[in-house]
C-alpha cells in the first residue's frame, strides 16, 4: 500500500500548528498485514514529506532530509477497540477481533512536534513490551 496525501483534520491541524502532509502505510510480514498506520506532517515545515515519505519508506530519513537528526517521542498512547468500517478488512481479520490502537507525537529536541501517527494493530498478531529505561544512556 503506497503512501497518500490527504488534507489534516481540524484536530490534528491545530495539534501540529499548521495543515499538515499525511502518509498511510501498511506493514506486511511473510504476507500477513500486522498494522496500518497513518502519520501527519506539519506541512509549512515537511513541505515534501509525502514524496521523500515514498523515496525513503522511513520516517527518521524524512526527518533527516530536512536537517532533524535526533528527536523525542513526546507521548504514545495505547488502547484497543472494535474495529470500524474497512479496518478489519484491511487488517485481514473479522469484525468481531478487537484491534490494538497506537498514536504517537514526535517532537524536535525544543518541543516542536513534527508528526502525530495513528496505528491500527491486529491485536492477535503483535505483542508490546514497554520498558522504564532511557535508550540513550
Amino acid at each position: 500500500m503506497r503512501p497518500i496525501r490527504r488534507r489534516t483534520s481540524p484536530f490534528l491541524a491545530d495539534w501540529l500548528r499548521c495543515g499538515g502532509a499525511f502518509k498511510w502505510v501498511a506493514s506486511i510480514i511473510n504476507g500477513t498485514v500486522i498494522s496500518v498506520s497513518s502519520s501527519y506532517f506539519p506541512r509549512a515545515r515537511f513541505p515534501d514529506a509525502d514524496a521523500i515519505y515514498r523515496r525513503t519508506k522511513s520516517t527518521i530519513e524524512t526527518y533527516r532530509s530536512y536537517g532533524i537528526e535526533d528527536f523525542l517521542r513526546d507521548r504514545t498512547w495505547i488502547g484497543s477497540r472494535m474495529p470500524h468500517g474497512d479496518e478489519a478488512r484491511l487488517l485481514s481479520q473479522p469484525k468481531s477481533r478487537p484491534i490494538m490502537v497506537t498514536r504517537k507525537v514526535d517532537t524536535s529536541m525544543d518541543g516542536q512536534p513534527l508528526t502525530y501517527s495513528e496505528t491500527l494493530w491486529s491485536s492477535d498478531r503483535v505483542e508490546f513490551v514497554l520498558e522504564g529505561k532511557d535508550i540513550r544512556e
